[in-house]
């Protein structure tokens, strides 16, 4: 698929707030995964990934951490201002 070809109505579902983890948990492989397999979702665990994956999958991690990095200011004019920081 092209990004020409991307919609986000193609990414939108319904998330229910208590379906959110608010923290990790003390086993973080226990951690719930949401499967999309033919128009259908099934819940599984974070240790079923492997099995999951077809072969030759290739996996990247990403360590990276979020920070507060985005600014919002207002001028007098009434405008808005966004200011997203890449770099400290």
């Amino acid at each position: 698929m092209s990004p020409q070809e991307l919609s986000i109505s193609d990414y939108t579902y319904s998330l229910p707030a208590e379906r959110i983890a608010t923290r990790p948990l003390p086993r973080r492989d226990g951690a719930k995964l949401l499967l999309h397999i033919a128009g259908a979702q099934l819940d599984r665990n974070f240790w079923d990934l492997p099995r999951l994956l077809p072969p030759e999958t290739l996996l990247v991690l990403n360590d990276t951490r979020v920070v507060n990095a985005r600014v919002v200011l207002h001028r007098e004019s009434g405008a808005r201002i966004e200011v997203l920081c890449l770099e400290p």
